[in-house]
């Protein structure tokens, strides 16, 4: 499908966009499946697509009214938002030497972390997959090898 070029921020642009990806589908007002449709997107888009369908519900055909119309909340969305939380609250400051922050780890595997407000998603999802599991097999060595012979584990 071709994109719009509707800003889905706006709630007039949202509408003319879905139309038009519906128009392309085949589906118009007066020549449509009753099926639903399914439209995803981050927080905004969804609440939007709420708002848009609160607008409309007093239109006098199911199509205007955007009955058919889902709204569906992209998990990725979500994970990268809270990606970005974890990744801001415990980055540390940029010349801190406190081992126990995310820019401190980065600079020893020499990897680089956005520090700015939207995180890379792979990379950095990559990266605390990284410190996770060393931080991990760390502990392990500890108790494993640290521990007196004499000592339970548990």
């Amino acid at each position: 499908m071709a994109t719009s070029g509707k800003n889905e921020a706006l709630i007039g642009d949202l509408k003319d966009g879905l139309l038009d990806f519906l128009e392309q589908l085949g589906h118009n007002e007066g020549k449509y499946n009753s099926r639903l449709w399914f439209g995803g997107g981050d927080g905004m888009s969804y609440n939007n697509m709420l708002v848009l369908k609160k607008y409309m519900q007093t239109h006098p055909d199911e199509f205007q009214r955007f009955e058919l119309l889902r709204p569906v909340l992209q998990v990725w969305h979500t994970q990268w938002t809270n990606l970005t939380r974890v990744i801001q609250t415990h980055l540390g400051e940029s010349l801190s030497n406190n081992p126990a922050t995310i820019r401190w780890a980065a600079k020893k595997i020499r990897r680089d972390i956005s520090g700015d407000k939207k995180s890379d998603f792979y990379p950095d999802s990559q990266l605390l997959a990284l410190l996770h599991d060393t931080q991990m097999l760390d502990g392990w060595r500890y108790i494993l090898f640290h521990v007196s012979p004499a000592m339970p584990l548990m």
